[in-house]
């Protein structure tokens, strides 16, 4: 006969679901890049290149320092756009 482990009697703890009136600080990259109208991978190079303030969060067990997630600070986020909305645009040829 085969013993199986036992089950754990502990339940997940429910996340409750956020509220309109308060936005998730930290947003996807395919998020940001839907606010910037820009592609995934557009966004993701401006990450990568340091031009837009990337978070990765630590990693819950010691083999890794931090998830494999990027993810973006809305506020960086929208205090980008705010910077470039100052500089004059740039003439379109």
């Amino acid at each position: 006969m085969r013993r199986t482990a036992p089950r754990s009697t502990v339940s997940p703890r429910k996340i409750p679901p956020s509220s309109e009136s308060s936005p998730p600080r930290l947003i996807s990259i395919t998020e940001a890049a839907r606010r910037l109208s820009i592609s995934y991978w557009a966004c993701r190079d401006l990450l990568l290149a340091g031009k837009l303030p990337g978070v990765r969060l630590p990693s819950p067990d010691d083999r890794r320092d931090s998830l494999r997630r990027l993810l973006v600070d809305a506020a960086a986020l929208d205090a980008m756009i705010d910077e470039l909305l100052k500089e004059p645009a740039a003439s379109v040829r």
